[in-house]
């Protein structure tokens, strides 16, 4: 809960510093928001969805079914469904 606490003060720092120095008519958000603002609160979000057990973690396997599959139709046959684990 800690974690969360500092992540969400943080967040807020970054969004209020941002919106001093932004007007709002122009730019809303993440659009207002630099690169590395915007990398800041991604990696604030992946890391409070893996503290929350919420985050997938690709297993060998899956990662290696994926690469397989690359940009191949849907439909194709010859390679299962990775939710279903069916042809």
């Amino acid at each position: 809960m800690a974690d969360e606490d500092r992540l969400l003060k943080q967040f807020e720092e970054l969004f209020e510093a941002e919106q001093a120095h932004t007007s709002l008519k122009f730019k809303r958000g993440f659009a207002s928001m630099s690169q590395e603002q915007r990398r800041a609160i991604a990696v604030m979000g992946g890391k409070t969805a893996h503290a929350k057990g919420r985050a997938h973690t690709w297993t060998r396997e899956e990662a290696q079914r994926a690469g397989r599959k690359g940009g191949l139709g849907k439909n194709y046959p010859g390679i299962p469904d990775l939710k279903t684990r069916q042809h």
